[in-house]
Order: C-alpha cells, then sequence, then structure tokens
C-alpha cells in the first residue's frame, strides 16, 4: 500500500519526491559493504551455499 510519508521496502525508504540517485547510491553502498566483509572474511563451505541460496530466491 503507498502512503503519503513513503514506503520501506528491502531497507531503503522510497518517498515520492527522491531522485533515483539516491537509491542508486544507497544500493551501491550496501554492495560495497558486503564485498568488504566477503573479501575480508574466509566463508566455509556451508556458508557460501547459504548466502548463494539467500540471493538466488531474492
Amino acid at each position: 500500500m503507498n502512503s503519503e510519508e513513503g514506503n520501506h521496502y528491502l531497507g531503503i525508504f522510497f518517498r515520492y519526491d527522491n531522485k533515483r540517485k539516491i537509491y542508486k547510491d544507497k544500493i551501491i553502498s550496501i554492495i560495497n559493504s558486503t564485498y568488504n566483509i566477503f573479501n575480508w572474511k574466509r566463508l566455509s563451505e556451508k556458508q557460501i551455499i547459504a548466502v548463494w541460496n539467500m540471493t538466488y530466491m531474492v
């Protein structure tokens, strides 16, 4: 349901007066922080499968 104040979807608050760049920057920052964590920490085989299944299902 659309609200006049905006809608919250997948961790991002969408408002009617926001520009596309705001959403693009937020998504890029989420991807970069996730990449930095995965680059720093070695994942086990089970963790890789779990991450793959979570991203593939969404």
